[in-house]
């Protein structure tokens, strides 16, 4: 498994097939003054997701944006689980 790849300032790899899941595409976080997630991957890498974004030093509960496509949107289920990213 590889970590969180900073592509550019502000700009961060947080999951993808090399990092965690297979089924994962290139999941990236965007630091904007706002937290803006690029894609969610295919959902069985969501604990992974939250403990890399806590890992850079970000909070995830300050999500504002989420663009995804609606062939990966089961990815976004586990994000209505608001008590498990708090955790």
């Amino acid at each position: 498994m590889k970590s969180v790849y900073r592509v550019c300032e502000d700009v961060y790899l947080i999951g993808s097939s090399e990092i965690f899941a297979v089924k994962d595409c290139c999941i990236y976080l965007l630091d904007l003054n706002e937290l803006v997630l690029i894609d969610t991957g295919a959902g069985e890498s969501f604990s992974t997701l939250i403990e890399n974004i806590k890992g850079i030093g970000l909070n995830p509960e300050l999500i504002s944006t989420i663009n995804t496509a609606i062939s990966i949107m089961l990815g976004l289920l586990p994000l209505s689980l608001r008590s498990t990213i708090a955790r």
